[in-house]
C-alpha cells in the first residue's frame, strides 16, 4: 500500500505525463475497494449512500486525472475521456486502451513510466 499511496499523493490531480497499466489497475482496485466498503456502511447505517456519494466525489478527480495519464501512456490524447458521454460503446473502447500496452520509450506526453523495468534489446 506504501507506493500507491505516494502515487496517490504525489500525482492527485496531475493530467501531464503518463501512468502504468498497473498503476491505473491498483488505483482502481483501492477506488473500488473504498466504494464497496462504504456502500456497506452506507447499508448498514441507512443513511442514504451519503459516504459513498462522498467518496465517489473525493475519487473523482485522482481517477479522471490517472485516466487522462493512461489515455498518454497508449498515445492518445486526454480529451479521448469525453467517449464517456457514449452509452457503452464509447465505455468500452475506454476499458480496451485501458488495458492495452503503453508506448515503449518516450512519446508526445513523456517519458515511458515503465523505462527503468524494461530490457533493452539491441
Amino acid at each position: 500500500m506504501g507506493p500507491l499511496f505516494r502515487t496517490l499523493t504525489r500525482n492527485y490531480a496531475r493530467f501531464s505525463g503518463r501512468a502504468s497499466r498497473s498503476e491505473y489497475f491498483w488505483f482502481a482496485v483501492f477506488a473500488g475497494l473504498v466504494q464497496f466498503t462504504l456502500w456497506v456502511t452506507d447499508l448498514a447505517a441507512d443513511d442514504g449512500e451519503i459516504l459513498s456519494k462522498v467518496a465517489d466525489l473525493a475519487l473523482l478527480l485522482p481517477f479522471t486525472a490517472l485516466t487522462v495519464r493512461r489515455l498518454h501512456d497508449t498515445g492518445r490524447s486526454g480529451w479521448w475521456l469525453l467517449l464517456n458521454v457514449v452509452p457503452l460503446a464509447g465505455q468500452f473502447v475506454l476499458a480496451i486502451w485501458m488495458a492495452l500496452r503503453g508506448e515503449t520509450g518516450s512519446n508526445w506526453y513523456g517519458e515511458d513510466p515503465l523505462a527503468e523495468y524494461r530490457w533493452e534489446t539491441r
